[in-house]
């Protein structure tokens, strides 16, 4: 779980807090049939705002990483 720190037209980015106290920057291409919710419901990538928190599930590939869903509270 992060902080969205940015939102570029199919891209998220989010800072997460390590238990170390470091921090990582993620960044991930959501692609238009990844699932994104918001209390349940579902939203749309033009919905998430920087500064939310969101959890995201990403798959790893040779291109980068792909958010498969993201969560935000």
């Amino acid at each position: 779980m992060g902080i969205n720190t940015a939102v570029d037209p199919r891209t998220i980015v989010v800072n997460v807090v390590l238990p170390n106290k470091e921090e990582l920057i993620v960044g991930a291409r959501v692609p238009e049939d990844s699932r994104i919710v918001r209390g349940g419901q579902a939203a749309r990538l033009d919905d998430v705002k920087v500064g939310e928190t969101a959890t995201i599930t990403y798959l790893r590939t040779a291109d980068g990483l792909i958010a498969r869903s993201i969560h935000l509270r």
